[in-house]
């Protein structure tokens, strides 16, 4: 099984998004992902509306 952000990438992909969209959202979302582990208590904590709105 793919990783979501994988599914997501190859969704973008699939539905003919401009390279540079396809990159633009790869690295927003990888970033994000980064600072959500970061900020995580656990690496199972889902995602809160804290961590969504303290993100900048």
């Amino acid at each position: 099984m793919r990783a979501p952000i994988e599914e997501f990438i190859n969704w973008l992909v699939e539905e003919g998004k401009a390279a540079k969209t396809v990159e633009s959202y790869s690295s927003d979302i990888r970033k994000f992902e980064a600072y959500r582990k970061d900020k995580a208590i656990n690496e199972e904590q889902l995602l809160t509306r804290f961590l969504f709105v303290r993100y900048n």
